[in-house]
């Protein structure tokens, strides 16, 4: 027997055992926080309850992408006070490939006036495999996600794949209840997460950093620009903002926002829009509700006078 056989036969057997071995540790161990090579629907963010709930969502106003600053930073609550219907499918981490996959997904049963995307610099970077192991996790499987899961080459997205896969095969997948409150996170209805409010202490020092941008991910919000462009839906970009004490150490945002301003799109950047002090966050990177009001109130209005949809 060839060098070359001898290692194919021992594929055909390694390989069911390490799928067996997954399923069997996944059964016993997914959610235990002493597993990290199978972080199965461990990410939070109420993805599990965010896509049970599009299945059945009337038509939309305005579809929201992007990472947790837009699932915890666009209120459909407030919209909806300016007769303004909102499905939120952001996710924690959220990468350009994530969002495509998404809005290919939910475009055609959402059917949106108009797609407002948080660009969340940070997640421009290749290296994040987060949102592809919630998408995976919780959407079932389709050959685009399985794709990019495959080529991750990452033993923990591959074994989210295989449990994923096993889980929706045989129906369990579909039992999930997920609760909906977690720690300081409530779901709301329409793919909004409303965290407990509190008020950032500002008290944080930051060192200087530089951000990465992978040619990818500018690859796939580029495609996700095209996509809209060719069934003429307007898209409506905005950055969150940071305190300015985090801000004022990055060397390079001004070349993130060049990056997206190449794309025809709306774009706002709260960093230099509006005034947000420390005491509209509850953190280093996210608005409590009393910032979030103030920043949904503005793009409310430019989508308005802008006259980007019809109401």
């Amino acid at each position: 027997m060839t060098l070359l056989k001898r290692i194919l036969w021992l594929l055909l057997i390694l390989v069911p055992v390490y799928v067996g071995v997954v399923i069997v540790s996944g059964t016993l161990l997914a959610h235990s926080r002493y597993y990290a090579n199978l972080p199965y629907k461990r990410i939070a963010g109420f993805m599990h309850t965010r896509l049970q709930e599009v299945k059945n969502y009337p038509q939309v106003d305005v579809m929201v992408l992007g990472s947790s600053h837009a699932y915890k930073g666009v209120d459909p609550r407030i919209f909806e006070e300016n007769r303004i219907r909102v499905f939120n499918m952001g996710s924690g981490m959220q990468t350009p490939e994530i969002s495509y996959t998404l809005l290919n997904r939910y475009v055609d049963s959402l059917q949106p006036g108009l797609v407002l995307y948080s660009a969340n610099p940070e997640v421009f970077d290749n290296a994040q495999i987060w949102s592809l192991m919630d998408v995976l996790s919780n959407m079932p499987p389709n050959w685009p996600v399985v794709k990019r899961a495959l080529a991750s080459a990452d033993i923990r997205v591959i074994n989210v794949l295989i449990f994923s896969l096993y889980q929706h095969l045989t129906g369990q997948a579909t039992q999930v209840v997920e609760p909906p409150v977690m720690e300081d996170d409530t779901y709301v209805k329409a793919g909004y997460v409303e965290r407990k409010y509190g008020r950032y202490s500002a008290k944080t020092t930051f060192d200087p950093f530089h951000l990465n941008f992978s040619s990818r991910q500018i690859r796939y919000y580029q495609k996700m620009c095209d996509l809209l462009h060719q069934r003429h839906i307007p898209l409506v970009v905005f950055q969150s903002p940071i305190p300015a004490a985090k801000r004022k150490q990055c060397d390079n945002l001004d070349e993130f926002n060049a990056l997206i301003c190449q794309e025809d799109c709306n774009y706002l950047d709260y960093n230099q829009r509006c005034n947000f002090p420390d005491t509209l966050f509850y953190d280093v990177s996210h608005l409590n509700q009393d910032g979030i009001r103030l920043m949904n109130t503005d793009i409310i209005q430019t989508i308005i006078h802008n006259q980007l949809i019809q109401q």
